[in-house]
């Protein structure tokens, strides 16, 4: 008897199923706005593109998630903007804990935009911060929100149907 492979989560999805979920992101999103905003989409980096394995360094940038980095290379293809939005970029001038070397924007922009290049494409801006001109955000950390509604949405999996009801005035 074959011992099955246990297959990492990140892994799960077919060439096939990505092309397919990327093709349905970027069209929704196309719709939703009538076409490519002038805003920009950010992406959380560590568990969003990069699988976080614990922390190393600030230079070390886990292997890439293949379905969030299709996407957001095509997003890119289709001419948003992206950001990669990350908490590391909220070191800037912190002592790194292994080194002892205050950190500056390039110590923590440089290692991100150097696997950017390599996974997605290009290198993307890189900030720790909301503005106006976001208009969507793929993070592992964030539950989305329906806007003006407060109902909680799930990208992958179905709303539980007591959250589908409304409440009794």
């Amino acid at each position: 008897m074959e011992e099955e492979k246990e297959v990492r989560p990140h892994l799960r999805y077919t060439p096939e199923e990505i092309k397919r979920i990327v093709e349905e992101e970027v069209e929704g999103t196309v719709k939703e706005y009538g076409g490519v905003p002038k805003g920009w989409i950010g992406f959380d980096l560590d568990g969003t593109l990069a699988i976080y394995d614990d922390w190393n360094s600030i230079d070390h940038i886990g292997e890439p998630m293949p379905l969030t980095v299709a996407l957001a290379a095509e997003y890119l293809k289709q001419g948003f903007r992206l950001k990669i939005m990350t908490a590391r970029y909220a070191g800037v001038g912190v002592l790194d804990l292994f080194t002892g070397k205050k950190l500056t924007e390039e110590d923590i922009s440089g290692p991100i935009q150097a696997w950017c290049k390599k996974h997605i494409g290009e290198e993307l801006p890189v900030t720790n911060k909301k503005d106006f001109q976001m208009i969507k955000l793929y993070d592992d950390r964030a539950v989305s929100v329906k806007r003006n509604d407060g109902a909680l949405k799930h990208w992958d999996e179905p709303l539980p149907a007591h959250l589908l009801e409304k409440p009794d005035k």
